[in-house]
């Protein structure tokens, strides 16, 4: 319907009708991206969400791109660019929206047309700037802390455990916790990311193959035994701060 309609004003030579529906489409696209908001979709659980929403914002600029080509030749020549795509005929572009290669990388560079601020806009920008840098930095601080806590932790267990006569079962530190929140690993079908609060100042974040066994809603709020004292490691990406223990029955239920 965009393209009908663009070709028409064009072909008419309603020129200022044509650069409208293209502007109204930049419009649309933009509208798309606040709404789905993908700069929001942190971690492995929001992956393939957040590649679905790039991708499909990616596709229709590259897109639109074409509607402003009679209007702003550089601007959309360094868009194509920035894609690594060039540009085909209006008629040749997918209306599906599947006109980029997978695989190509794209380059960010400089902003195209930077807005013009009033000296007002640009001192809130400063101070806008100042407290993200301020706030990042007290997220990456709070991150260390909180790691450096875990690590003390583990180790304090570790400690507890005891000397070399001492029964190896005994040195593992084992607490009683309770999954404050689970979910689906995103790359991994046997997996579950839990959240456990084991009586510490954060729930700690462990991962269990244990959804061959039990669903999401069983596990919530579940009281597992958890083994405190091991060393971080990353299971399929997902860093795993300790163990959730369990048994199986003789007739293989866990």
């Amino acid at each position: 319907a965009v393209r009908r309609a663009y070709v028409e004003k064009m072909e008419g030579l309603a020129l200022e009708g044509g650069a409208n529906v293209a502007m109204q489409a930049c419009r649309d696209v933009n509208g798309y991206l606040t709404k789905e908001e993908p700069w929001k979709l942190k971690g492995e659980e929001f992956a393939g969400k957040r590649q679905i929403v790039v991708r499909a914002t990616l596709e229709a600029v590259y897109a639109v791109a074409h509607l402003l080509l009679p209007f702003l030749p550089q601007g959309a020549s360094a868009i194509f660019k920035k894609l690594n795509t060039s540009p085909k005929s209006l008629e040749d572009v997918r209306a599906d929206l599947r006109n980029l290669e997978v695989g190509t990388q794209i380059d960010v560079g400089d902003i195209l047309y930077a807005r013009n601020l009033s000296d007002e806009e640009k001192l809130n920008a400063v101070d806008v700037a100042k407290k993200k840098q301020f706030s990042y930095e007290e997220a990456q601080r709070k991150k260390k802390e909180k790691k450096a806590k875990e690590i003390a932790a583990s180790k304090k267990g570790q400690q507890k455990a005891g000397g070399a006569d001492q029964p190896e079962f005994t040195k593992i530190d084992i607490r009683v916790g309770q999954i404050t929140k689970v979910w689906h690993h995103p790359d991994a079908d046997k997996l579950f990311c839990e959240e456990i609060n084991v009586g510490e100042e954060s729930p700690r974040q462990i991962a269990s193959g244990l959804r061959q066994h039990y669903s999401l809603e069983e596990m919530q709020d579940r009281k597992v035994l958890v083994v405190c004292n091991l060393k971080p490691a990353k299971i399929v990406g997902f860093e795993s701060n300790g163990m959730v223990l369990a048994a199986k029955s003789p007739d293989g239920k866990v």
